[in-house]
């Protein structure tokens, strides 16, 4: 019997794990100091993806660009959204970070919850955060796994 559930345990080890590799590597946005720091939504709305990158300097692949037009869409249906509020662009690139930081990872894996509390704690970096949840399920599947076997 327990050959029987070595294999799928073996194959939800391998979707988790692969899983938790981020899908797109994050670029550190960078903004000229000529250009505005904040702008209204109502010109966010009415940004292209080649007006973006002139804004930011990042430039965007077509993933990205999907998602951003997903975005601006999701903006142009939200109701409640004040379309003449300022937005800081420089702040609202640097909380959309994206990526995977090796050292929240490390700490989830290596301390569990309380690590993951830790880096919740003292970091304000959302991929430090994920990347801690991520090390905590890591160490989460690896101890199902032993104890299955």
């Amino acid at each position: 019997m327990k050959k029987l559930l070595n294999f799928p345990l073996l194959l939800i080890l391998v979707v988790f794990l692969t899983s938790a590799i981020p899908p797109v590597k994050s670029k550190k946005v960078v903004i000229e100091p000529s250009a505005e720091a904040s702008i209204t939504f109502r010109e966010l709305l009415d940004l292209s993806p080649k007006q973006y990158t002139e804004l930011t300097g990042e430039k965007l692949n077509f993933k990205e660009k999907l998602a951003f037009s997903f975005m601006k869409k999701k903006l142009r249906n939200d109701e409640s959204l004040n379309l003449d509020e300022k937005v800081n662009v420089k702040k609202a690139a640097a909380n959309a970070s994206g990526g995977f930081n090796i050292v929240g990872f490390l700490v989830g894996l290596l301390f569990g919850i309380i690590g993951v509390a830790l880096v919740h704690i003292f970091s304000r970096d959302k991929a430090a955060r994920r990347s801690s949840w991520m090390g905590f399920g890591v160490i989460l599947i690896a101890l199902l796994v032993l104890f299955s076997i």
